[in-house]
């Protein structure tokens, strides 16, 4: 019977010093990044598009022009995407050394 007792004041200390320590932990406030706007020529880049002519204009010729322009189109889509990668990692390495 002494084992019980003891068994139980042993149990609701433990209990009681858990119960203290998670109530005197705070959760740690939100992060919200301060991240700077991606740059307009950038933003500007990826907004073009290429126009299509009528439906009543196509023939070989505009067909021609079209996947040229789209080709076009595509190149200087690729270099946007370099540049907002290059942006991007940039931007990491910069909040990386702000860390460290």
């Amino acid at each position: 019977m002494r084992y019980a007792t003891s068994s139980k004041i042993a149990f609701t200390l433990l209990a009681g010093l858990l119960l203290a320590s998670c109530a005197s932990m705070r959760a740690a406030p939100p992060v919200k990044p301060d991240l700077p706007p991606v740059p307009t020529h950038i933003k500007n880049c990826f907004a073009s598009t290429v126009a299509l002519p009528k439906e009543d204009e196509w023939n070989n010729a505009k067909v021609a022009e079209v996947i040229a322009r789209l080709r076009q189109s595509e190149l200087a889509k690729t270099r946007c995407g370099r540049q907002l990668i290059a942006y991007y990692e940039d931007l990491r390495r910069g909040l990386a050394q702000e860390k460290g």
